[in-house]
């Protein structure tokens, strides 16, 4: 049995606008890594104003007016590399859920945040980009990029709430797409917590996600439900 996770290893994009155009992925492979190489090394340096296209252009080494061929602006390259991040987590995460579909839900919820931080651990560079953004809540970027991604996370959790219910693991009276919203507000109101007073994800995270799974496994977990049934009938 396999989780019905057709949304994770999709590669996505932040809009039908924000893309490379064709010519960049016409390039040969060994010069697209040179240009993503190049901005992951600038944005991981620089927050996303002050990066320069004049820094990524000359580590890359091509022509500035190549660069326009390719993206429309320091934005469109941006959401190109946070599209190959969330591609690249995807596909770990899907291959993850696949392995290990027999876990209940809430240590399953436990294993996926635990893959997160490998991930995190793995790829220090991607990390740092992703702490940064997180860390300007107002900025027009920072917004744009979590109302994808937020939509991309909640079809994420929808399948996984439905086959816990089913097994009997969740309240089988949960509003299924209310439900998962929650789980990824919560699991960005964690993540948002844990930055403000971390620069960076660390080991410790775990015990915020764990004090986050606890609270949503009293309020959805099949306990709660048969609680609150003894309470209504006791009060009728």
């Amino acid at each position: 049995m396999t989780y019905k996770s057709h949304q994770i290893g999709r590669g996505r994009r932040i809009g039908d606008d924000d893309l490379p155009s064709e010519t960049f992925f016409r390039l040969p492979p060994d010069k697209r890594l040179r240009i993503e190489k190049a901005a992951v090394r600038e944005f991981t340096d620089y927050h996303y104003d002050a990066a320069s296209i004049n820094r990524i252009v000359e580590a890359a080494r091509i022509a500035k007016g190549s660069f326009y061929q390719y993206f429309s602006d320091k934005k469109d390259l941006y959401l190109h590399l946070i599209s190959l991040l969330a591609e690249q987590k995807a596909q770990m995460l899907k291959a993850y859920l696949n392995e290990n579909a027999h876990q209940e839900f809430f240590d399953l919820l436990h294993e996926l945040f635990a893959a997160g931080l490998r991930f995190a651990s793995e790829h220090p560079d991607w990390q740092k980009i992703i702490s940064r953004l997180m860390q300007d809540h107002d900025h027009p970027i920072y917004l744009e990029i979590m109302q994808q991604n937020t939509r991309a996370a909640d079809e994420f959790f929808c399948p996984l709430i439905e086959q816990a219910m089913e097994r009997g693991e969740c309240r089988s009276d949960l509003d299924v797409p209310l439900t998962a919203h929650l789980i990824t507000v919560l699991s960005s109101a964690t993540s948002d917590y844990y930055l403000q007073h971390n620069h960076q994800i660390g080991s410790d995270y775990m015990r915020y996600a764990d004090q986050m799974i606890q609270l949503l496994q009293s309020g959805i977990g099949l306990n709660s439900q048969s609680e609150t049934a003894q309470e209504d009938t006791a009060n009728d």
